[in-house]
């Protein structure tokens, strides 16, 4: 179609440099594809990239309203929080991107350093404990986030969750 194609484009075009463009042709795949999570999200990347975090902010929570489940929007908007100083729902955010994706290194760090930063020092360190040490987990559980997810998560039972997932982490 020619909305994933503009999208496509707009991925090019900011990763070229030309940002404003990128989001031009974002914008018109937006126009034509408003329930669908893409554009927003991308929006969001080129708004945190460009130093726009108030819009990245709107583009993620668009993206959240689409699909609560979606681990890169969770963490997106744990840092904005973070950056913005909302520890409360930096750490809310962080916490349902490892509700979905257990062994995401990013989510994990992101829940520690901001439990830190927050002035819980203890359950920081806690988290910072159980940062994922087993990258062949962690690759597998980020196939697990695709199309897949139910396939791969049934194959997955067998493998040991990080041992804090159960407790506050």
């Amino acid at each position: 179609k020619l909305d994933i194609a503009r999208l496509n484009l707009g991925i090019a075009l900011f990763y070229g440099g030309n940002a404003d463009a990128a989001q031009k042709e974002i914008l018109g795949a937006r126009a034509s594809m408003p329930d669908r999570p893409q554009p927003d999200y991308l929006l969001g990347l080129i708004n945190r990239g460009t130093g726009q975090t108030a819009e990245a902010l709107e583009a993620f929570t668009r993206v959240e309203k689409l699909d609560r489940d979606d681990v890169g929007t969770a963490i997106n908007l744990g840092q904005i929080y973070r950056q913005e100083r909302k520890f409360p729902e930096a750490v809310a955010a962080f916490r349902r991107a490892l509700a979905g994706a257990p062994f995401n290194a990013t989510a994990a760090y992101g829940l520690a350093n901001t439990l830190v930063l927050a002035g819980n020092a203890d359950e920081g360190r806690e988290a910072q404990e159980c940062l994922p040490s087993r990258p062949r987990s962690h690759v597998v559980h980020i196939l697990a986030q695709g199309a897949h997810r139910a396939a791969v998560a049934a194959r997955l039972q067998h493998v040991e969750q990080p041992r804090c997932t159960q407790a506050r982490v």
